[in-house]
């Protein structure tokens, strides 16, 4: 059977996924990346190999490499997940995406013009300008590596990808990435999501991020048909089953609680099969509204059941406790937004919104009511983590890669 009919990952459900495939950003926060780890025995990574080693040296991500350096797998871009521009009428379609993009910014009228080398890359004196797209209008440096090869002209005549070269970050002034592309945002996770998607594909591992616009560009492609499977209820509710003290706790303490989870993370599949067998979750539908509030709906239950048991077993709070937690819940608002408005090329250009429409399909849950003892046992499993003690958080910088 093809991979999009059936993907081979699904038949990993009870006992959970071996592999899962971060995107958009190199690395995932600390919390993250942690978070991550509970339900997967590996994180895969798009990384070129001219930035792997900075990557790896990164403090949470050494951190966990140090203890063991299969958790952490790393895959080069050049050349290999470039086939989702030789899909029909995706080259044109970004094209038309692009050009949307210059009108909308020459309107606007805020921004100077850049200035080329004979080589297509910026010339020397534009800093100040470089600066203004990144820091006040949002634009994102993206790897030169993860735009196709034989589609690049597409996306570097108009201005609205510029080869900048090094980036560094500005705390430490470390290269972040070495063929920095700073990209206008929209464009930015439109790519980034179509080759993560890809990548999936072709790697066979499921792909997760925590931004809605790019799970809506992920998760929709054309006429095909859609399953809102076990993974994608993951993907849009892992924050409500991550311990408030994961993100914070040292690293010792940390894999003592990834051994701990492995029971864990069995009862968080075997719920989310419930839930989607309730729900019809793994039927094949066209109607991507129709599967978007399913979704939603089946979230909006556990977050009901699991606040519930809270109450019951006297605890202030256990879920939605992550940094990512609105993230997670806003990637369905967005979706839906999306599919409203005509799929992934349409909802890429609602980026701008932003997360604040995320609440505009919510729909009351039509589970039902019933408490469900996995779910009292997960809740149960993840109080006694976090009454070890939740010492305070740090700051762990994000890269937007």
């Amino acid at each position: 059977m093809e991979l999009e009919t059936v993907p081979c990952w699904l038949a990993c459900a009870i006992l959970g996924i071996e592999n899962m495939l971060y995107y958009p950003h190199y690395t995932p926060s600390q919390e993250r990346l942690r978070s991550l780890l509970l339900f997967s025995d590996k994180v895969s990574l798009i990384v070129p190999n001219v930035d792997q080693f900075e990557v790896q040296r990164r403090q949470h991500v050494d951190e966990v490499l140090s203890q063991d350096d299969s958790l952490i797998e790393m895959k080069d871009p050049t050349y290999r997940y470039s086939g989702w521009m030789d899909k029909d009428g995706v080259a044109q379609a970004t094209e038309n995406l692009i050009a949307k993009l210059v009108e909308d910014t020459e309107q606007e009228g805020d921004l100077t013009p850049i200035h080329f080398d004979q080589y297509g890359h910026v010339s020397p004196g534009q800093d100040d300008e470089i600066a203004v797209r990144w820091s006040q209008k949002g634009w994102k440096y993206v790897a030169e590596e993860k735009f196709p090869p034989n589609f690049r002209d597409i996306f570097f005549t108009d201005g609205m990808a510029l080869r900048v070269g090094h980036f560094r970050n500005p705390a430490t002034g470390e290269i972040i990435e070495h063929n920095g592309v700073l990209c206008h945002p929209v464009l930015a996770d439109f790519v980034l999501a179509r080759m993560a998607r890809e990548a999936s594909i072709v790697d066979g591992v499921p792909s997760i991020t925590f931004g809605g616009i790019n799970y809506v560009n992920h998760l929709f492609d054309g006429d095909q048909t859609h399953r809102a499977d076990r993974f994608k209820l993951l993907q849009s509710a892992m924050d409500l089953f991550v311990p408030n003290n994961v993100g914070s706790s040292n690293i010792h303490d940390f894999f003592s609680i990834r051994q701990e989870y492995e029971g864990v993370r069995r009862s968080v599949w075997r719920y989310l099969e419930d839930i989607s067998r309730e729900q019809n979750l793994d039927l094949e539908m066209k109607d991507q509204e129709t599967l978007i509030e399913r979704l939603e709906d089946a979230r909006n239950h556990i977050d009901a059941e699991l606040t519930s048991i809270k109450k019951q077993i006297g605890r202030d709070r256990f879920t939605a406790g992550t940094l990512f937690a609105f993230e997670a819940a806003s990637t369905i608002g967005l979706a839906a937004l999306g599919a409203h408005w005509g799929g992934p090329l349409a909802a890429a250009g609602t980026a701008g919104l932003g997360i604040a429409v995320a609440g505009g399909a919510r729909k009351m849950s039509t589970l039902g009511k019933k408490q469900d003892g996995t779910a009292k046992s997960i809740a149960m499993s993840i109080t006694k983590i976090e009454r070890r003690g939740v010492p305070a958080k740090r700051a762990v910088p994000n890269y937007w890669l």
